[in-house]
């Protein structure tokens, strides 16, 4: 018998199952970055396209209330619009309660109107403290949104018989495209230097931003951010309707037209 014919077939050899796995590596380091990157810009996507029917959200809403701003008295800044969760089966729900969870729309057949109000790239408010922030929790999970809205808006203006009422759209002095309505969490924490940070779409703290035009840009809102191109304060013009609502409490929203 040809003694060919008896020898096991070879084997790898050492040298060649180490070039295998370097390259692996190498097309791993490649293509890892590349998933991360895209997965993130998907994210960011749905991101502003939630914004984006919250605004139109916001624009029915302000139709339908003489162009007033809503009174809120308890967490203007998350108790806005957006969901609650079912005690029995702890699945998110409308909670309306909040004034712009009816104006609500689902944005596509597979989502739900209550998925406008999530960011798919939320992972709550990071703290080193263990008192603050959301701990393991979303934005989403802890306040029934992800969004965070310019509670000046909601705080109403004190008019000259010392009483508290809705601030109007029309009255605002600020450029609509200026005005902060609603943004991720990681804004106001930005903003007001907290010390705690909300991350969501990559680690250069970016967020998704719906401005009282309408529009939804990303910005970066830290010390270095341009002042006057972001505005979330303003004076009013004396034009308040005499019979507007009472208002209340911390920082604000918006409506397109």
């Amino acid at each position: 018998m040809d003694q060919r014919s008896r020898q096991s077939p070879a084997g790898f050899s050492l040298v060649e199952v180490v070039i295998a796995i370097a390259i692996i590596a190498v097309l791993l380091s490649i293509l890892v970055p590349s998933l991360n990157s895209a997965r993130t810009s998907s994210q960011r996507e749905v991101c502003v396209h939630n914004q984006t029917q919250l605004g139109t959200a916001w624009a029915a809403y302000l139709d339908d209330n003489n162009r007033q701003f809503p009174v809120l008295l308890n967490q203007p800044s998350w108790r806005w619009g957006g969901a609650s969760f079912n005690a029995v089966d702890d699945k998110a729900r409308l909670d309306f309660n909040r004034p712009l969870s009816a104006y609500a729309s689902a944005p596509s057949s597979d989502r739900s109107a209550v998925s406008v109000f999530e960011c798919p790239a939320d992972r709550g408010i990071e703290s080193g403290l263990s008192e603050s922030g959301t701990g393991d929790r979303t934005a989403f999970r802890s306040f029934g949104t992800s969004y965070r809205a310019n509670s000046f808006l909601m705080e109403g203006h004190v008019d000259d018989s010392g009483a508290r009422r809705n601030i109007t759209r029309d009255a605002l002095l600020a450029a609509p495209a200026s005005m902060v309505l609603i943004g991720d969490a990681g804004w106001y924490e930005q903003r007001l230097q907290t010390g705690r940070t909300a991350h969501w779409h990559g680690d250069d703290g970016l967020c998704n931003v719906l401005f009282l035009d309408g529009s939804v840009r990303s910005r970066h809102f830290g010390p270095d951010a341009e002042p006057s191109a972001v505005v979330f304060e303003c004076a009013l013009l004396d034009t308040q309707p005499a019979e507007d609502s009472v208002l209340t409490d911390d920082e604000a929203v918006h409506a397109p037209q």
